[in-house]
């Protein structure tokens, strides 16, 4: 109670003197309140539930960064973004990793959609850094979700299955690439001007 009275002070604060500490107090203070609230319950260890712990903080040093990226150079921003990116999308896949590949269809479907939410926030931004890793850990939140399909089936057609959808697709793009090269040349260098 004492950490969230001290956030809600610091957010105060924050309202009159316009200073960044303030905001980092507050954020501080809350992640701080919210780890002595699940501390509370041995049931959300951070061992077993690392995304509970690591989430919540790279968020608030996320938007922390998006809300002062003026003041940031464009390096520190994109590493602040990345760093942030890859502890929640790696939290989530850790739990699905702890959890064990396979048994329950939940860490998948929670790492599916931050994953898609990356990609559509990455879009929504224009920032490459959301896009890439949104991408590349929706690929491992489908392939754990053909593992979990091919355990609970007792087979191995969801693989045969993936082979053939994946090489339709990668055929379809070949042929799509050759009638469309213009128009996706003109994609890929306005993907190169978004903020990285």
């Amino acid at each position: 109670m004492l950490l969230v009275c001290y956030g809600l002070l610091n957010i105060v604060l924050l309202q009159f003197r316009r200073n960044f500490l303030f905001a980092l107090g507050a954020g501080f203070c809350a992640n701080l309140a919210f780890w002595f609230l699940l501390g509370r319950y041995e049931s959300f260890a951070f061992i077993e539930h690392p995304q509970f712990w690591l989430i919540p903080p790279a968020i608030s040093i996320l938007g922390a960064a998006q809300l002062n990226r003026d003041r940031l150079d464009a390096k520190q921003l994109s590493f602040i973004r990345y760093i942030t990116i890859v502890v929640i999308y790696l939290s989530s896949t850790s739990e699905m990793m702890i959890q064990g590949l396979g048994t329950t269809i939940w860490p998948p479907l929670v790492l599916a959609t931050l994953s898609i939410m990356g990609v559509l926030v990455g879009i929504g931004l224009r920032v490459r850094a959301f896009l890439y890793l949104g991408v590349a850990f929706l690929v491992i939140s489908i392939l754990s979700m053909i593992f979990h399909a091919h355990q609970a089936v007792g087979n191995i057609w969801p693989w045969f299955v993936f082979g053939v959808v994946t090489g339709i697709g990668f055929w379809v793009l070949i042929a799509l690439r050759d009638r469309y090269q213009d128009r996706l040349q003109e994609i890929v260098d306005n993907l190169r001007r978004w903020e990285e």
